[in-house]
């Protein structure tokens, strides 16, 4: 069997709310895991210039608001690991936060620990 290799990654729209909520997150998701081994060309219009777009590609998380119960110690520590907290108030319905993570931990978080 003959095994084919691309010389690099190019996606179209690389300055648009797709790139942003989804290819980015999992692009980085798969350098992590050592499953992107070619240079990523992203082709956009609105960025002005390269730093525009690394800043735009590394923004790439999603922001989560969480209610958790003032009382719920466990799943507040569990927040607190999962992301980075932008934002904490305390309110008659919980403590809630504003939650800065990657997109597949925004996931893990809201189907592990009941999330809002």
């Amino acid at each position: 069997m003959n095994e084919t290799h691309s010389d690099a990654f190019v996606f179209f729209g690389a300055t648009g709310d797709l790139a942003f909520k989804k290819i980015f997150p999992s692009l980085q998701a798969m350098a992590r895991r050592g499953h992107l081994n070619v240079p990523v060309i992203g082709i956009g219009r609105s960025a002005p210039n390269l730093a525009a777009l690394k800043d735009r590609a590394r923004a790439g998380r999603s922001t989560l608001r969480v209610v958790v119960p003032a009382d719920d110690g466990a799943r507040l520590a569990a927040v607190y690991r999962a992301g980075e907290v932008l934002s904490r108030e305390v309110t008659a319905e919980g403590v809630v936060l504003t939650v800065r993570m990657e997109g597949w931990r925004a996931r893990q978080l809201s189907l592990t620990d009941g999330a809002a």
